[in-house]
């Protein structure tokens, strides 16, 4: 279990986030949400060890985060970012085989287990047909495919995943979303960034809701989403439709 208890952090003196506090439980999809600037990526950042908090606290199963070594914690998370500088002149295979550097051996050679995880994770995010071709030629949609699949071959714990579906197609997103909860079937923990409330109520287990850097409310779509709130947190009028299927709320902006 990840756990964020009570953390401010920042940049250059001035805190993006603070007093947060959130759950992210193995073998559940929990979904961040708030408008731009809100600290959504902070968090991520923090639970990576790119930025320190400045006080809280950041455990995994009860441990502190800075006390887990650089592969250790690779072994437990996996990360698909907004943005990804990747080299243009590796080929697709080459940047999702890096997803298995944290289980390589003293020597750093690839084994059988490596090459059959990094197959599967292509075959999964359909890459696989995009092995051989140089990243530098891909799609951004592509690249986001490969980006999702290096961390699927990184076999985690807990997948963070910032705005997924944002360089996406239509169907591409639907195999996304499908592709997360089949994930968690299997007992991985996932914590998604997702501005699109619709999409959010409908993958979640429990959505967190957050505005400046501070907790509004969690807890299941159903109860998290109510029109006074978005209009609060927002600042837009909406109306809320059950889904016909699966009665998630829809979240209709008003237009007028």
């Amino acid at each position: 279990m990840i756990e964020v208890r009570g953390v401010s952090a920042g940049y250059d003196g001035r805190d993006v986030i603070s007093d947060l506090h959130l759950v992210v439980p193995e073998a559940e999809v929990t979904v961040l949400s708030g408008p731009n600037g809100a600290g959504k990526s902070t968090v991520i950042a923090l639970l990576t060890r790119l930025l320190r908090p400045r006080k809280g606290q950041l455990l995994l199963d009860g441990r502190p985060l800075r006390g887990y070594g650089r592969r250790e914690l690779a072994r437990s998370f996996s990360v698909v970012p907004q943005k990804d500088i990747l080299p243009g002149d590796f080929s697709a295979l080459e940047i999702v085989l890096m997803g298995r550097m944290p289980h390589l051996g003293l020597f750093g050679s690839e084994q059988e287990s490596d090459w059959r995880f990094t197959k599967e994770a292509m075959e999964r995010t359909d890459t696989w047909n995009l092995r051989r071709r140089l990243i530098a030629t891909l799609s951004g949609g592509e690249r986001q495919r490969v980006i999702l699949a290096r961390a699927l071959a990184q076999r985690p714990r807990f997948l963070l995943l910032d705005e997924p579906t944002s360089h996406l197609d239509l169907q591409h997103q639907v195999k996304l979303i499908r592709l997360i909860r089949r994930e968690v079937r299997e007992g991985i923990g996932a914590l998604v960034i997702l501005h699109d409330l619709v999409l959010a109520a409908k993958i979640a287990q429990t959505l967190v809701l957050i505005d400046s850097g501070r907790n509004i409310v969690a807890g299941p779509p159903a109860e998290v989403l109510r029109e006074d709130r978005i209009r609060e947190i927002y600042g837009v009028n909406v109306d809320l439709v059950p889904d016909p299927v699966v009665k998630t709320p829809l979240v209709v902006p008003r237009l007028d």
